[in-house]
């Protein structure tokens, strides 16, 4: 690891966002129906925009676990490509030994 990469934590990954979109979704559900049974429309339109931001929260995580399954794909390839860069170049190196004498 790089020195100056950030430590990640728990909160980095995707499914802490998708868990607290959820959550929030879920109490502005609350607030929503609870705002609009007693009549109270800052509560109801409070709950509304919880639900939106939750939703924010949640399309966030699974960008974030996108994101992270593509860079472990990349590692993985770029673990591959210079397992056979090595492979080929020894085999050369063997070449150049056999012809050289």
């Amino acid at each position: 690891m790089n020195p100056n990469d950030k430590v990640p934590s728990a909160t980095d990954n995707g499914s802490y966002d998708q868990l607290k979109g959820k959550a929030k979704q879920a109490m502005g559900k609350v607030k929503q129906k609870v705002g609009n049974a007693v009549g109270n429309e800052r509560l109801e339109a409070e709950g509304r925009a919880d639900r939106v931001e939750g939703a924010g929260d949640r399309a966030k995580g699974e960008v974030k676990e996108a994101i992270d399954q593509a860079g472990d794909k990349l590692r993985e390839t770029v673990s591959k490509v210079r397992a056979g860069a090595e492979a080929l170049a020894d085999k050369a190196k063997e070449k150049y030994n056999e012809v050289r004498h």
